[in-house]
């Protein structure tokens, strides 16, 4: 499945001209044939070299991925053999071939036996190969046996970290030493945290060390271990080190003050606050974004950072690293809006129907800014930066909306209710009553999701210590209001009940109407997001307290735009039900409670009345002199606060239920707000009891899906308590929660970096590095100079000027505005236009401006692309001969046509990196080749090298054009830019710019299908012949249509190999065991981090789970496994429990020498990961009693075992004291497996 799909294509490329939105596009074409360009250079041959352990009986048959073998072709017709290269840290290969002949993959390596793949010869006939996956069988003796495992960090996290532009190359090494502590084998642990040593001596005392940096693990083997029980075992290593971690970035200005957005050219302060568990010195260091501006310095926990004098978007960096194998980093972007922040979204009713005309007002101290939604439901505002903003929404005939903010909310999604209107004369007296029905109270949106599946272990709360570490869940049950697993059906109960006297109504004015009125009521949802403010009260003392609602509800009386409300002195009867959650508990109600009115413009709720319970105890009355919104509540003093750091969510914005239990059997507070996580990934909860477990549920906003189920203690009281909504960073909070994706399974290393990392420079991925060391970061920085000077001799396109010069802009472009949501989640200002060259071929340049981030809203991205402002920078591509270089009076003197990549900054300087993902920077080509495709001419460098790009044939790379993908769009709402205005002009880019570039069959093939019989609209549901042509199987065309096209065609579509290009069904199932390895095991694809996400947490249908029936269905004889893909199960990071920090490094220390691996003795593996499953799930050998036995010492065997009272009563065992040899355990030791045991024996 590969590549960052669905058109990474432009930020990597993809053609559009600049043009007025007026401008009529190029006419499109039929469909067309593509192109003929000349086939270039020696074709390659890529694969991976792996080594199976287990054979699905003694053991589960696993596939470990080996780096440093010595990899070479055998031509079958001659005899040659290619000059070796090695394996990269994947176990990848790339040779080339030397000529079109039929060749074996052949290796040579220590401990396997050497050979050639005689049984899966092949013909290369394209310009590149890939063979898959080639298992080489190991050396097996009569003394050795096999020995492999997983190898982490204390956190679970794998030991590797590729960050080449930062010169971090971080490689852990695996040795296997003798009893003398020779060693006797060494290799490298993959980029999968894996490794293999395939001959260990079965009746000697070995040890096995792992070493990452300055961080070591050992591991002794002795024999009796028993390896000789089985050929292979399985005994990961976990190194104590706990990897850094850095609090998200803040930019404050001189007076210390969060800032949001700034004025181009402003100074700001960036802070790294960042904590080692382990007590290690930290080391920082900061970066920015090409054409970001400069940094005072490149190290230390605080920075300068001068933003560029230009308006647009930019990032900054810090990784964080401690020297033993420990990385953690963050990213910041700001905007240079002149300290305006931007509002956008989308606003619908409960049902998600758009609703226009909604009149949007922000409040903040330095004014108020408004504006209204489109005929979408969308609407753009900026305000001025300020600490506290009150957002409302205001449209007849629904009820308000009315929140509280500290930031700008982009993209974000609000839901409004709609009102019971009646029209009534105001002269008679008025009683009416709100007819509620089912959809206006939904309840909980937890209680609106689907649990199941693989959202199943999303539900389990993850317990927190407000430190961010994980703990066990509390032995004995807790009483929370977790989320139902079921949908519960709504229960309403009565609306409001208004009763206003005759001639009781007047404007503002004093006047009273001349005619009938509209009487709009609502009744709020006390379990839903319907609640206006953020609960803070201001009670009759004058406190500032927290509301605790028993009911509320909204009255608004108009008549065309005249407003109406109660006449001086007289009152209105106001009835409200007590809301059904709280009668359900069945606990007292007061007599009275306050009655509350909402401030719409302060955004908070004033105390003014006193309500009486009615004689039935199920609504509170009160007389009220005013109408607007009300609530009746306890008021509170909770001045508790937590806070949330979501780094680890992609989401740019998310839904955060929030359920709070309450004292005295009342039923519990919810709250949901809309967390915008793109500004800043840190965020408060405030106004919460002190002491009290909450339940937090983030809620993903595409897709209404669920994140994960946090629970958290609330703390003591925040310091200072006023004002009640912490200051940014809020440090007043005591408490703090960490979100992580409980969905989506973590990739097992960065994306981007792609195939061809070290390919272009003199070094391996084998060569460790580090930031001390800037060999790697110059090396790279150096090919990608050198790469432009090869495609760009005679210097034509230094800048992003002088691109569009050179190559005609605007002249007869073609522009298409868009944002792609399935990748790189950029807003999209594509430009592409055509000519003839000097050898009379067609020539193809274009040009697109990126906008936004990955964490940005894709709605505003697109946005930013329409208004066509400053861009986080431009990425041009070229389909052209490469011209002579300077000197050379023959400009043109190779028609060969080749696609080249050009990229500039913000300000429009041709660059030789860029940064796509927030993960840090990538060099140019090489990072465009992840998904536009392309090679090496030569397949590597060899060691000792030449210089990167040495020639132009050296920069024919074979990349390709990408289709555009409608299905992977975001489009404007604005007239002139939406979905259906942009159909002729992707026509005319597929058809007219894409085609003639000789993008590979696979691809024109896809396009003319799209447009088949002249259509002008793309077919997006279209499936390609060879996965359409079994009828009677429609399971073939439906993985097409929801998985391959989804998240695999774009990139793959560009396959030099056209094998890999999965146009065919059979292409897909012949390689069914690598898919499901690369997929649901390594997570390297789809390889990109947004593509990859909605993969795992794609809905209509789930991929993973389609992918699963699929390879259930076709995989057999292609290796495919079957118990792999399916639904990913979170299980999070390791809780820092008692066993696992106490118990587990006794049984490290003085048992796992000999229990561990496949065949141990007692059939027990004291192992980490192992150890607790094995200690209770399998029976002691030697006795009645179980291994352990909670709560008593005296009833589990291993105790008496080490305490060497086995012997007897009531063990009545047999066999030697453990450890075995060693002795008594230190007194210390058994004290502390006496209280774990006594305890309970938690895992």
């Amino acid at each position: 499945m590969a590549g960052a799909s669905l058109l990474m294509a432009l930020w990597l490329g993809g053609c559009n001209g600049e043009q007025d939105a007026a401008l009529a596009p190029t006419t499109p074409e039929s469909p067309a044939q593509q192109s003929q360009a000349v086939t270039p250079l020696s074709p390659l041959v890529r694969g991976y070299i792996a080594a199976r352990v287990g054979d699905d009986q003694r053991m589960a048959r696993h596939d470990v991925y080996l780096p440093g073998v010595k990899v070479y072709l055998r031509d079958l017709s001659t005899g040659a053999t290619t000059q070796p290269r090695e394996t990269d840290l994947s176990g990848r290969f790339t040779l080339a071939a030397n000529a079109k002949s039929r060749f074996e993959v052949c290796w040579s390596a220590p401990g396997f036996v050497s050979g050639c793949d005689t049984k899966n010869a092949f013909n290369v006939t394209a310009r590149m190969k890939n063979v898959g996956t080639v298992l080489i069988p190991i050396a097996t003796t009569t003394t050795t046996a096999s020995v492999w495992g997983k190898v982490s960090l204390a956190d679970g996290s794998r030991p590797r970290k590729l960050s080449p532009l930062d010169s971090v190359n971080a490689v852990a090494r695996l040795e296997l030493l003798n009893s003398a502590g020779g060693i006797v084998y060494q290799t490298q642990i993959n980029n999968f945290g894996e490794y293999l040593l395939p001959q260990v001596a079965e009746a000697a005392s070995v040890t096995l060390r792992a070493r990452f940096e300055q961080a070591e693990v050992t591991q002794p083997i002795l024999p009796a271990a028993n390896l000789a029980g089985i050929p292979w075992h399985q005994v990961d290593l976990r190194f104590g080190n706990f990897p850094p971690r850095v609090k998200p970035l803040v930019a404050t200005d001189a007076g210390g003050r969060w800032t949001k957005s700034v004025a181009p050219g402003a100074v700001v302060k960036l802070a790294a606050s960042a904590s080692d568990r382990d007590g290690h010195p930290l080391q920082y260091l900061w970066s920015l974004d090409p054409g970001a501006g400069t940094l005072s310095a490149t190290s230390g926990t605080q920075v300068q950072w001068t933003l560029p004098a230009v308006r647009g978007l930019y990032t900054a960096r810090v990784l964080v690293y401690d020297g033993h194998g420990g990385y953690d980093e963050q990213s910041l972007s700001l905007r240079t809006d002149g300290a305006f922040v931007l509002y956008s979204g989308f606003v619908t009713d409960l049902a998600g129907t758009a609703l226009s005309a909604v009149q949007v007002e922000i409040i903040t101290s330095a004014g108020t800014n408004t504006t209204t939604t489109n005929a979408s439901g969308f609407f753009r505002v900026f305000a001025r930066d300020a600490d506290r903003y009150v957002f409302n929404l205001r449209k007849a005939g629904h009820g308000p909306v009315s929140q509280i903010y500290d930031r700008g909310i982009t993209g974000g999604r609000w839901k409004m209710q709609r009102a019971t209107v009646t029209v009534v004369n105001p002269t008679l007296a008025i009683d009416l009553t709100n007819q509620r029905s089912s959809s206006e109270c939904p309840g909980r949106p937890s209680e609106q999701l689907d649990w199941t599946g693989k959202y199943a272990a999303a539900r389990t709360p993850q317990w927190q210590d407000g430190k961010g570490n994980i703990l066990p869940p509390p032995l004995e049950q807790v009483s929370l209001p977790l989320p139902s697993a079921e949908r519960p059906k709504p229960i309403c109960g009565p609306g409001i009940r208004v009763q206003i006297p005759a001639n009781g109504l007047v404007d503002s004015l004093g006047r009273a109407p001349t005619g009938n009125v509209e009487i709009a009521l609502t009744t709020i949802d006390l379990k839903s997001a319907q609640m206006p403010g953020d609960f803070t009260t201001r009670a009759l003392s004058g406190q500032t307290l927290v509301a605790q609602s028993y009911g509320a509800g909204t009255v608004s009386i108009t008549s065309g735009n005249t407003k109406y409300n109660l006449k001086p002195g007289v009152t209105a009867t106001v009835t409200v039900a007590v809301d059904p959650t709280q009668l359900a508990t069945g606990a007292a109600l007061p007599p009275t409670i306050p009655f509350l009115y909402f401030d719409e413009t302060a955004g908070v709720w004033n105390e003014e009345l006193t309500a009486t319970l009615n004689a039935a105890g199920t609504a509170y009355v009160a007389q009220a002199p005013h109408f607007s919104t009300f609530n009746m509540d306890l008021l509170k003093n909770n001045q508790a606060c937590v806070r949330i750091d979501s780094t680890a969510l992609a989401d740019a914005q998310y839904s955060l239920e929030i359920a709070i239990p309450m004292p005295a059997g009342a039923a519990p507070v919810y709250r949901t707000v809309v967390i915008d996580n793109a500004v800043a990934k840190i965020h408060a909860l405030y106004n919460l009891p002190t002491n009290t477990n909450i339940v937090l549920v983030p809620i993903r906003q595409t897709g209404n899906v669920p994140i994960g189920t946090f629970v958290v203690n609330t703390g003591g009281a925040q310091n200072p308590t006023t004002p009640n909504a912490p200051v940014f960073p809020y440090a007043a909070c005591s408490t703090e929660v960490v979100f992580e994706d409980r969905v989506i399974p973590p990739p097992s290393i960065d994306f981007l970096h792609g195939l061809d990392s070290f390919a272009a420079i003199d070094l391996d991925e084998l060569d460790v590095s580090d930031p001390a060391d800037l060999l790697l970061k110059n090396s790279l920085e150096q090919a990608s100079q050198n790469y432009y000077d090869q495609v760009d001799p005679r210097i034509k396109r230094l800048t992003l000027a002088d691109f569009k010069t050179h190559n005609g802009f605007p002249t007869g472009e073609v522009r298409a505005v868009y944002a792609n949501h399935v990748d790189l989640g950029f807003g999209r200002d594509m430009h592409c236009t055509k000519r003839l060259d000097f050898f009379g071929q067609d020539e193809v340049a274009c040009y697109v401006a990126n906008y936004g981030t990955i964490d940005t809203a894709d709605s505003a991205d697109v946005e930013e692309a329409r208004l066509a402002g400053t861009p986080v920078a431009t990425v041009a591509m070229e389909f052209s001969p490469v011209e002579s270089q300077l000197g050379n009076p023959d400009e043109f003197d190779d028609p060969q046509r080749v696609v080249k990549f050009y990229v500039y900054d913000a300000a429009g300087t041709r660059v030789g990196k860029a940064n796509l993902d927030n993960l840090g920077t990538r060099p140019i080509p090489q990072l465009c080749m992840v998904c536009h495709n392309g090679v090496y001419p030569d397949g590597d460098v060899p060691a000792p090298g030449f210089p990167a790009f040495p020639d132009r044939e050296s920069v024919k790379l074979g990349s390709r054009f990408l289709p555009f993908d409608l299905q992977s769009y975001e489009f404007s709402t604005v007239a002139g830019f939406t979905k259906a205005d942009m159909q002729d002009e992707m026509k005319s880019l597929n058809l007219n710019y894409v085609v003639p570039t000789a993008p590979g069959t696979a691809t024109t093939e896809l396009i003319n299908g799209w447009y088949t019989g002249g259509a002008l609209i793309q077919n997006e549901a279209y499936v390609v012949p060879l996965w359409s042509n079994v009828p009677a199987e429609p399971l073939r065309a439906q993985t097409y249509k929801d998985l391959v096209g989804r998240s695999c065609r774009t990139c793959h579509i560009s396959q030099l190999d056209p094998d890999l290009a999965f146009n065919a069904s059979t292409q897909f199932i012949n390689r069914m065991g690598s898919i499901e390895a690369r997929v649901c095991v390594q997570h390297v694809m789809p390889h990109s981090k947004k593509t990859h996400d909605l993969f795992w947490d794609s809905v209509g249908p789930h991929q993973p789970g389609l992918l699963q029936i699929f390879g259930d269905t076709y995989g057999a004889g292609s290796g495919w496994n079957g118990q792999l893909c399916g639904t990913y199960v979170s299980g999070g990071t390791t809780p820092v429990t008692t066993y696992t920090s106490i118990i587990q490094p006794i049984w490290n220390a003085s048992c796992t020498a000999c229990h561990t691996g496949g065949a141990p003795p007692a059939g027990l593996s004291l192992a980490a990961g192992v150890s607790y499953v094995q200690l209770f799930n399998g029976n002691a050998t030697q006795s009645t009693l179980d291994r352990i036995e909670p709560f008593s010492v005296n009833n589990s065997y291993v105790w008496h075992k080490l305490n060497n009272t086995h012997l007897t009563a009531p063990a009545n065992g047999s066999g030697s004291q453990m450890p075995l040899g060693g002795g008594t355990l230190p007194g210390a030791n058994l004290t502390s497996i006496s209280s774990w045991i006594n305890g309970g024996a938690l895992p």
